[in-house]
């Protein structure tokens, strides 16, 4: 007879499988609850004999030997003190930074006890040969999901506008040559959520024509503020722009092309008649870019009109328009949606992608959908071009609640003119949080790098530091602006994308 683990059903005990969650213990445990936890810790006890006994010992890099050490110590605890084991639904998330955890955290899978991988360029920043060449600047300002769910929306009809959420950082909007940011989900005015023509309520969450999860739409008010904050160009290819089926794309792109709005990763459901292209051409202040964007898939929902650009199905579309654009345009930017949510670990297919349109001509590609920030590095292309991957941007103003989910990050890519060329010369992000005011108000907040917080605590793992920047000294362009060599010399950096000689402050 095949024996069964005793269930967690009846327990009292949270079904939130990720390691970072922590939940109160009961203050009561139930006799069935007790002979669970003790089945268990002899099963884990065993494995971990067994696994000592047969595996080899991990290398864990000497930088991250503190937090391991910190990490081990956690889950000892953790044995000794949770109700129950989470499923290893996400056996790439982190657990929780020590200056976070006040309960005690559930026991973790052991799949979850590994080092990270050594993540490039994190301990000496990424920087780029042409941080010191002279010549016309620019500035792209890219942000990730912004994903409204109820509260917010209801927050935002009591204020009457959606700008509260990014306020305060207005001041690099307003900098920044082009601005972009990924809209999760369809801004669509009367439709409901069968995707059929209704009365439109008004800018009210009514939850019939303006919902959050699990099928978003946002009233095109939103569009506004949007636009009136300098944002010039936004992503709709995601998982949730179908959330209005193919009526939701039409009734959204109207609002966008009515805002000024440039847009990229779906299109309208005539596109057949209409040569509607897929991607978005915006030119700002002399630089001229071409944006294009797509999506992993639309969360089952069939795209029957053929509206949505997919990543990995449409890959020669993509290929093509970057073939097309490379020499017509200073720059090619990607903003793929892809990847595992609430991981900081990229998936191998998101590397061989990215490099792929790299190489084929584009200057940058900046992901989205995980919920969390996941590392970047610098790819030197066959051709010799300095390029930037960004595999996860993050969230940007979100309702969501966890940790990684409320940390938010803004890129800024500054860019140079030399010799006819448009390249790379600095990459610096700024922290942000997603906070409440006494009023219980939310917003996006920036984070000051000399004060600890738990949001910077997460970055941290998969950015470099010495990238990052804060809104007060990045209102001016030459920010962090290098102790630069001579042009001959920064021209003779090694060619490894990964080795910075140049020494930058922590």
């Amino acid at each position: 007879m095949r024996h069964r683990l005793p269930t967690e059903k009846g327990c009292g005990a949270s079904d939130r499988s990720d390691p970072f969650h922590q939940d109160p213990l009961p203050i009561a445990t139930p006799l069935p609850c007790l002979r669970t936890l003790s089945t268990l810790l002899l099963c884990f006890c065993v494995a971990r004999t067994s696994l000592a006994d047969s595996a080899p010992p991990e290398t864990i890099p000497a930088q991250d030997a503190t937090q391991a050490a910190t990490q081990a110590a956690t889950q000892t605890h953790s044995v000794a003190n949770a109700a129950s084991p989470p499923s290893p639904r996400r056996p790439e998330s982190l657990p929780v930074p020590p200056s976070t955890r006040t309960r005690s955290l559930p026991l973790q899978p052991l799949t979850t006890v590994r080092a990270l991988p050594e993540i490039p360029g994190k301990r000496k920043g990424i920087r780029f040969q042409a941080e010191c060449l002279p010549g016309p600047r620019y500035r792209i300002l890219a942000v990730g999901d912004l994903l409204l769910h109820d509260r917010l929306q209801k927050q935002a009809q009591r204020q009457g506008s959606f700008v509260p959420l990014w306020k305060s950082f207005a001041p690099q909007l307003e900098q920044a040559d082009v601005s972009y940011v990924n809209l999760e989900g369809p801004a669509a005015a009367g439709v409901n959520a069968l995707g059929e023509n209704v009365r439109d309520p008004g800018p009210v969450f009514d939850r019939r024509v303006y919902n959050a999860f699990p099928f978003f739409n946002y009233p095109p008010r939103l569009l506004q503020d949007l636009a009136a904050s300098g944002f010039d160009v936004l992503s709709l290819g995601n998982n949730h722009i179908l959330d209005r089926n193919a009526l939701g794309i039409d009734r959204t792109i109207d609002a966008l092309e009515r805002t000024g709005l440039a847009y990229t990763g779906a299109r309208r459901s005539d596109h057949e008649i209409t040569s509607r292209p897929w991607h978005a051409r915006v030119t700002r202040n002399g630089l001229s870019t071409v944006w294009i964007s797509c999506t992993y898939g639309t969360n089952g929902i069939v795209d029957y009109r053929h509206q949505v650009l997919h990543c990995f199905q449409h890959q020669e579309v993509i290929k093509a328009l970057v073939t097309e654009w490379r020499d017509q345009v200073d720059a090619v930017l990607i903003t793929p949606h892809w990847g595992t949510e609430d991981s900081i670990i990229p998936r191998p297919e998101q590397g061989r992608f990215a490099k792929e349109m790299l190489e084929l001509g584009a200057l940058a590609v900046l992901g989205s959908h995980p919920h969390t920030p996941q590392p970047m590095t610098k790819h030197r292309t066959r051709d010799g071009r300095e390029t930037l991957i960004l595999h996860s941007l993050g969230n940007f103003v979100n309702g969501q609640s966890r940790l990684w989910q409320k940390t938010a990050m803004i890129l800024l890519l500054d860019l140079v003119r030399h010799a006819g060329r448009v390249a790379i010369r600095q990459v610096h992000y700024l922290p942000g949080f997603m906070e409440q005011d006494s009023d219980g108000a939310a917003s996006l907040q920036p984070l000051d790098p000399d004060t600890p917080h738990p949001g910077l605590t997460h970055l941290l793992k998969v950015l470099p530091r010495a990238n990052m920047a804060t809104p007060a000294t990045e209102t001016v362009r030459d920010h962090h602006a290098p102790s630069c060599l001579s042009q001959a010399a920064a021209m003779d950096r090694p060619a490894d994308p990964d080795v910075t000689p140049v020494t930058s402050t922590p």
